[in-house]
């Protein structure tokens, strides 16, 4: 009989229970097979509640602070349009809402920092390496 006759071929529920090696009740342990109600699951058991200033969509999500992080740069950025000082890249993975997140991350940084003059950016996609390796846009703002 070959492969593709094997493949054509669908075993009945009855034909599989008779081929089924039986398992005593014994071995099964009668206390792994109580039920258990939902409302005696104790409190410390419960999901964390998270608390404090969430913004973002229902997908990704952010604690916002509420104070604004200053950079502690020596150099002064310039706003007359002659040369980059500095540069803080951002990344996101290749998913439609990560990015938007992505756009609204540059977004609230450049107006945290409205002494900030854009200069450049630049863009690549590339791997995100951590636990898993994942397709992901680094975009660099020079300012």
């Amino acid at each position: 009989m070959s492969d593709q006759d094997q493949l054509d071929i669908h075993a009945s529920d009855d034909d599989l229970l008779a081929g089924a090696i039986p398992i005593p009740a014994e071995a099964l342990g009668g206390d792994d097979l109580t039920p258990i109600d939902v409302e005696d699951t104790p409190a410390e058991e419960a999901a964390p509640v998270i608390s404090g200033n969430v913004v973002g969509s229902n997908k990704i999500r952010t604690f916002q602070s509420d104070q604004v992080h200053k950079e502690n740069w020596s150099r002064q950025t310039n706003a007359d349009g002659t040369g980059a000082t500095h540069c803080k890249t951002f990344f996101a993975k290749l998913r439609q809402d990560a990015i938007h997140h992505l756009d609204e991350q540059i977004n609230v940084w450049l107006d945290e920092h409205p002494d900030y003059e854009v200069k450049f950016s630049t863009s690549c996609v590339g791997k995100l390496v951590g636990k898993t390796n994942e397709d992901a846009v680094f975009m660099t703002v020079w300012v």
